[in-house]
């Protein structure tokens, strides 16, 4: 039989919260009782919980409403400097994150550590929409409870990358598994 389900318009990362400008109709044939995708209504007050690639179409599975997620999905801004990119991110990429000790304060056998490992980026922009006096980016990631330990993790985890951005000591590094 023949239906129509939803596909992304553009790539939807966890946290995203679905609307009809997200989406676009696909009319697919399911051999299925069961439609495993997104089909009817779109459903008001969801989100993405985890990525959907631009032309996938959305499983059923991947969105959620988005009080159960709220606790367990945080969107984090980081200020990067564009010597700590791994050159040209787009929403969607996947990145390690690493913390670096301040050349300032660090001990020589301080080394760099890895906070975050596989995190989306959301979105990208120069701080403030232009240059700022450091050239520092601000990169949106998102954070998953369930992927980094728990929701105490996840706090702890938040409050370390807000302090590193801060500092300045926050790089990127591209994963290549990005889907």
């Amino acid at each position: 039989r023949q239906v129509t389900v939803w596909s992304a318009r553009q790539t939807l990362v966890a946290g995203t919260e679905l609307t009809q400008a997200d989406l676009v109709g696909v009319d697919v044939r399911l051999d299925a009782a069961t439609v495993p995708y997104l089909a009817g209504d779109v459903p008001e007050g969801y989100v993405v919980t985890r990525v959907v690639g631009p032309g996938e179409l959305v499983p059923a599975a991947a969105v959620a409403p988005a009080a159960a997620t709220s606790s367990h999905v945080r969107h984090v801004a980081v200020a990067v400097s564009p010597e700590s990119l791994p050159g040209r991110l787009t929403p969607a990429d996947r990145v390690d994150v690493w913390v670096v000790p301040d050349a300032l304060s660090a001990s020589p056998e301080t080394s760099a550590e890895l906070v975050v490992r596989d995190a989306p980026v959301v979105s990208l922009a120069a701080a403030d929409g232009g240059l700022t006096a450091s050239g520092a980016e601000s990169v949106i990631l998102v954070l998953d409870a369930d992927a980094i330990g728990g929701p105490d993790v996840l706090e702890e985890v938040t409050a370390r990358l807000v302090s590193a951005s801060a500092a300045g000591t926050v790089v990127l590094t591209l994963n290549p598994m990005t889907p």
